[in-house]
């Protein structure tokens, strides 16, 4: 088992001065004599700041990517807070000093993942809420898998599948198949042969998916009937296959915590009438995040905590098929 905090990499922040990330405050902060600034945890593709002005308290969230996953977050994110789904809000965008930032509301509570470390809160029923969550969020269709633009609309179409596919083989051929070793990638290549079906032939329609759903993405905060959760980070949000969801928040499920808050997470979940999941929805998870889990391998910059947990992961994978 890998700590929570040890498992990815995280991009440096290093290269915003202090003097920058208060002025982007200032600049979009309306009527702010003064800020205060201090660096918030995870973030591990974006930075993301607390900035806090007077009794006003903002995330300053800058965009390592540039305004193109910038302005498909901000697109994501309107459409799940219409469909219901709990998540911050979006008061102002810009450009600034060279990186793409958002202003965004700033949520008091406690990351799950955190939550989960400490002990301290009653799992059960934040499992059943996540489910109810990400029920929501699936509950949300599209004609087609894709991308979506600044509008809103999906800008990039693509066949799941096939794009699940092109994060496995091509890898192997690549940076991916040289970080796994030969006998791992013999191995990956017969598990897709032998039973990729279960995730291609499985029955969907596409909708809207966070692609990063996990305790690490998941505010948790308390109040006196029922804990409440809002769903952060959405910059790989898209119309796609409801159990990339599913088979990302299962990543860690034997090391984080027990099968029974599976159980309960799969409550919360179908306790939306419309979300229901056939017999085969667990083999087809865990093939969708292994197309994950080997891109991660195949990235060119060196993420020696990135790859060795998604090593462990893949090699978990394998063997759980094996089993079966």
């Amino acid at each position: 088992m890998i700590h929570p905090k040890d498992r990815y990499n995280q991009r440096d922040a290093a290269n915003l001065s202090p003097d920058i990330v208060k002025a982007a405050a200032r600049l979009l902060i309306p009527n702010a004599s003064s800020v205060a600034i201090a660096k918030l945890s995870g973030g591990f593709s974006n930075g993301n700041f607390l900035a806090t002005a007077g009794e006003r308290r903002y995330v300053l969230r800058f965009y390592w990517a540039g305004r193109e996953l910038a302005e498909r977050e901000m697109a994501v994110l309107k459409i799940a807070k219409k469909n219901g789904v709990a998540v911050p809000e979006i008061f102002e965008f810009r450009e600034f000093s060279g990186q793409a930032v958002a202003l965004m509301e700033y949520i008091d509570g406690t990351l799950l993942e955190d939550e989960l470390l400490a002990g301290k809160i009653d799992c059960s029923a934040v499992f059943f809420e996540c489910g109810r969550q990400l029920a929501t969020i699936h509950a949300v269709k599209f004609p087609t898998a894709g991308l979506f633009g600044a509008n809103g609309k999906i800008s990039q179409k693509f066949d799941f599948n096939d794009e699940c596919l092109n994060f496995i083989l091509p890898p192997l051929d690549g940076l991916a198949g040289q970080r796994l070793g030969d006998a791992m990638v013999q191995d990956i290549r017969k598990l897709i042969s032998d039973k990729w079906r279960l995730a291609s032939d499985f029955a969907y329609d596409p909708c809207l998916v966070h692609c990063d759903f996990n305790p690490k993405n998941i505010l948790v905060s308390q109040n006196a009937a029922a804990p409440q959760t809002v769903v952060i980070d959405w910059e790989f949000g898209m119309a796609g296959h409801p159990l990339a969801d599913i088979g990302n928040f299962l990543r860690f499920e034997n090391w984080d915590y027990r099968p029974s808050l599976t159980e309960e997470f799969l409550k919360g979940y179908r306790s939306i009438g419309s979300q229901q999941l056939s017999e085969d929805w667990l083999p087809a998870a865990k093939l969708i995040d292994l197309a994950a889990l080997v891109n991660f391998m195949n990235n060119p910059l060196n993420y020696a905590k990135t790859f060795n947990t998604a090593k462990i992961l893949i090699e978990q994978t394998l063997a759980w098929f094996k089993e079966r």
